[in-house]
């Protein structure tokens, strides 16, 4: 119970915290170490360099299982360029979602904080317990 350094306008006096541990999430890091890459035969146009080469490609993230498949160009070069681009962005993706994951559990627990039924009470801005 105290006035507000931030808000000192404000007629309010008693404010309410939780202290909840949240675990800070995981993320993942792209490197081209932890991709295997596997060639395959495309299909498709292209007739000879098609029926022939192994232009395809397929980048594989040891570290969570995704997979990505490129076969859209003629060279096996460009194809790998695409596939680890796109694995890039899947990864990312994923970082993304883990992190609004964890912003929405944080606020929904924000949204639980019991208002008027204290369980101690504090004084002042040094904290002091309330008897």
């Amino acid at each position: 119970m105290c006035q507000s350094p931030y808000r000192p306008n404000q007629r309010r006096k008693n404010w309410f915290i939780n202290i909840e541990v949240f675990q800070e999430t995981e993320t993942l890091n792209f490197s081209e170490k932890d991709v295997r890459i596997e060639t395959m035969r495309s299909s498709g146009p292209g007739g000879q360099n098609v029926n022939k080469v192994e232009t395809a490609v397929r980048a594989l993230h040891i570290p969570t299982g995704l997979t990505v498949a490129a076969a859209e160009e003629r060279s096996q070069y460009m194809n790998k360029k695409l596939a680890l681009a796109r694995l890039a962005n899947l990864i990312e993706a994923r970082n993304e979602e883990n992190s609004c994951d964890q912003k929405e559990s944080m606020w929904r627990q924000h949204n639980l904080l019991t208002r008027g039924n204290p369980l101690s009470v504090y004084e002042g801005l040094e904290f002091k317990l309330k008897t």
